[in-house]
C-alpha cells in the first residue's frame, strides 16, 4: 500500500509539473503581451496565450480521474475551442481583427467555465460570485468583438493580457496548494483570533502612514508611507524609502517590533495548529484504509480468504 501510494504521488508530482510549466510558458506570454501592447508587436505573443492555455485545458483533460468525465469533456471543448480561435486569429491578414477574434473566443471560454461552476457548485456564495464573473467575461467578450481593440488598442491589448496572466498564475498556485485545506485554515485563524490581530495591524499601518506622511520628506503620498510600513513589517527593508527625522525612526521601531511579534507569533500557531488538525485527518483516513483492506480480507463467515 505505503509503495503504491508513493508511485501515486510520484505521478502527481509530475502532473503538477507539466500542468505548471504551460501555466508558465502562458504567463510568460502575457507578460510579453504586456509589454508589447505599446509597441503593436502583440501578434505572437497573443497566438502563444490562445495555444498555450489549449494545451492547458488538452493536458488537464488527459489527466483527469475516470470519475471526472464532465470535466474532461469541458477541459477538451475549451482546448479545442481555443485552438479554433488560434487558428481564426492567424488566418486573419489584420492584426487588430486577430486580437479582437482570439479575445472574444478566450472571455467566451472564461464564461463558458463559470456557467459550468454554477451549475456544478450549488452554494449561494458561489453561485452569485460565479453569476457576476460569467457576466463580466461575456461583456468583455462581446465588448473585444464589437470593435474595443481597433478604439483602444494599447488598453485593450493590456486588459487581455493582465487577465490571461492573472489566470495563468492562479492556476499555477491552485496546482501547488491544492494539498492545503483552507477550511482548517480559516477555522484556526477564528479560533485563534488572528483575523483581529492582522486587523489592528492593518489599522496600525495606515494611522502610522498618515504620520510619516507628515514628518518625512521622502514619503510624500500615502501609498509611499504605506509601502515604508509594509516594508518595515515584513522586515524586507527595501530601502529605497527611509525614515530620517526622530519621530519617523521611533515609528518605525515600533513598527517593527509589533510586525515581528505579530507575524512570528501568528505563523507558529497556525503552522502548529495546522499540523496537529492535519495528521489527525491522516490518521483517521489511514484507520479506514485498514479497516477497508481488512474487511476485504475476510470471507463473510469469519474465514480469510484463500
Amino acid at each position: 500500500m505505503a509503495k503504491k501510494r508513493m508511485t501515486l504521488h510520484t505521478k502527481n508530482v509530475i502532473i503538477k509539473i507539466i500542468d505548471s510549466t504551460l501555466s508558465t510558458v502562458t504567463l510568460l506570454s502575457a507578460l510579453q503581451l504586456m509589454s508589447a501592447s505599446e509597441s503593436g508587436n502583440t501578434f505572437l505573443p497573443c497566438f502563444m496565450v490562445m495555444m498555450f492555455s489549449a494545451a492547458s485545458y488538452a493536458f488537464s483533460a488527459f489527466t483527469a480521474h475516470k470519475g471526472q468525465r464532465l470535466l474532461s469533456i469541458r477541459d477538451i471543448s475549451f482546448a479545442l475551442a481555443l485552438s479554433t480561435g488560434a487558428a481564426v486569429m492567424a488566418a486573419l491578414t489584420t492584426a487588430t481583427d486577430s486580437i479582437a477574434a482570439a479575445t472574444a473566443v478566450y472571455f467566451l471560454v472564461l464564461a463558458a467555465n463559470r456557467i459550468i461552476a454554477i451549475v456544478r457548485r450549488h452554494r449561494v456564495r458561489s453561485v452569485i460570485v460565479n453569476i457576476i464573473l460569467c457576466l463580466l467575461a461575456m461583456l468583455l467578450a462581446l465588448t473585444y468583438a464589437g470593435g474595443i481593440v481597433e478604439m483602444m488598442p494599447s488598453a485593450s491589448v493590456l486588459m487581455f493580457a493582465f487577465i490571461a496572466g492573472a489566470r495563468a498564475l492562479g492556476h499555477i498556485i491552485a496546482a501547488w496548494f491544492a494539498e492545503m485545506r483552507l477550511s482548517i485554515i480559516f477555522r484556526i485563524m477564528r479560533k485563534t483570533f488572528a483575523v483581529e490581530i492582522l486587523l489592528g495591524l492593518l489599522f496600525m499601518m495606515i494611522v502610522f502612514s498618515f504620520v510619516f506622511m507628515s514628518y518625512e520628506d521622502s514619503m510624500p503620498t500615502f501609498f509611499d508611507a504605506l509601502w515604508y510600513c509594509f516594508a518595515v513589517v515584513t522586515t524586507t527593508g527595501f530601502g529605497d524609502i527611509t525614515a530620517v527625522t526622530a519621530v519617523g525612526r521611533l515609528l518605525s521601531v515600533l513598527l517593527g517590533i509589533y510586525g515581528i511579534v505579530v507575524v512570528a507569533l501568528i505563523t507558529s500557531i497556525i503552522v502548529n495548529f495546522y499540523n496537529e488538525v492535519k495528521d489527525q485527518k491522516d490518521d483517521e483516513t489511514e484507520e479506514t484504509e485498514k479497516a477497508e483492506v481488512s474487511d476485504g480480507s475476510e470471507a463473510p463467515g469469519g474465514e480469510k480468504n484463500g
